[in-house]
């Protein structure tokens, strides 16, 4: 790994954004100062976004004993601006952006991700983040199993896979940027508070940056612990979607027939059910026809798992369409005002 024509690795600034990560943020704090890679090769940005709980106190007691750990503060608590101010912030050569709610699984992040960038010169390095941290209670891993199946992510995206490895389409899974990457396509766009990385990693395709997928990277995610925070979690999500579609609706077209027409159907539907037969039956036929899909997909994926998780899976991949549902609707009326506006890269 050499860095202008030296022998030195080069300079990696890991970007931490927070609010209220709490019940991990000292696990992930803990693995990445234990990194195997020279110390003063690396900084970690811890930016919070206002949390009012231990994140804070936590990060400033690795602070005291590791000089390369900084708190920044992030006033607007978006994660987008919290990315930003990170990425503004970095003296590295090369940009990580690592989540408060997740496991490290070794001490060799850093120097694998260094050895990618020099041996393959990609802009962009993505990394599977599969819902496998440990100690998971029953709902987390049916919520894990659900969010995992095709029924519960984008079949084309590779956030889970940990099996491929070489260069990819960026839009799901870009975790890594050489500063190269903000000097040509800017920062993320404020407008978003979530899907903003979809976005930041569409543009960067769009730019003809070449991006690059390994499990020698790969992080593993702790996955919502009940099912209303993961409707909230969905919510969002769907809100972001619904944000890309405005932005960038031919890239975002199959958002719209996923998300946005379903919702149409049923309420059309629902609202001429009391006046036509024919409009009550499909609306039951399709209810139907999507609880039997539901309910066949959770055994297999119970099968597969653990048996006793069935009725969990189900509520959770229901729990899942319904808050990803509900917020592309939420975010589509809330942000076709803001398509006027330009985009928000502080």
């Amino acid at each position: 790994m050499e860095e202008n024509g030296t022998s030195k690795p080069i300079f990696i600034s890991i970007v931490l954004p927070v609010l209220n990560e709490g019940k991990h943020i000292r696990g992930v704090l803990e693995a990445l100062s234990r990194q195997e890679y020279p110390r003063d090769r690396f900084e970690i940005l811890v930016v919070d976004g206002g949390s009012t709980d231990e994140s804070v106190s936590f990060a400033t007691d690795f602070c005291r004993i590791y000089r390369n750990i900084r708190i920044l503060e992030n006033s607007r608590r978006l994660s987008s601006s919290g990315r930003n101010i990170g990425a503004r912030a970095a003296r590295g050569d090369a940009v990580l952006f690592v989540d408060g709610h997740c496991e490290i699984p070794d001490g060799f992040l850093l120097r694998n991700l260094a050895e990618l960038f020099q041996k393959t010169s990609a802009d962009v390095i993505c990394r599977p983040q599969p819902l496998e941290a440990p100690g998971l209670g029953n709902v987390q891993k049916a919520i894990a199993i659900a969010r995992a199946s095709w029924l519960g992510h984008n079949p084309s995206s590779l956030i889970f896979s940990a099996a491929k490895e070489g260069f990819v389409n960026p839009d799901s899974s870009g975790a890594a940027y050489t500063r190269r990457v903000f000097e040509q396509i800017g920062y993320y766009d404020e407008r978003f508070d979530a899907c903003e990385d979809v976005d930041f990693n569409l543009r960067a395709r769009k730019a003809g940056l070449r991006a690059l997928t390994s499990p020698r990277v790969m992080v593993r995610y702790y996955p919502r612990a009940n099912f209303g925070s993961l409707f909230r979690q969905m919510q969002r999500y769907g809100m972001g979607r619904a944000q890309l579609f405005v932005k960038h609706p031919k890239d975002a077209a199959s958002s719209v027939i996923l998300l946005g027409i379903p919702p149409i159907l049923v309420v059309v539907l629902a609202i001429f059910a009391p006046f036509s037969r024919a409009a009550g039956l499909l609306l039951l036929s399709l209810a139907s026809a999507y609880f039997l899909v539901i309910l066949l997909a959770s055994f297999v994926l119970s099968t597969r798992n653990e048996l006793r998780l069935m009725f969990s899976i189900f509520v959770a991949l229901s729990t899942t369409h319904a808050g990803l549902f509900a917020g592309f609707w939420k975010g589509l009326i809330g942000f076709m005002r803001l398509a006027q506006r330009p985009a928000e890269v502080r």
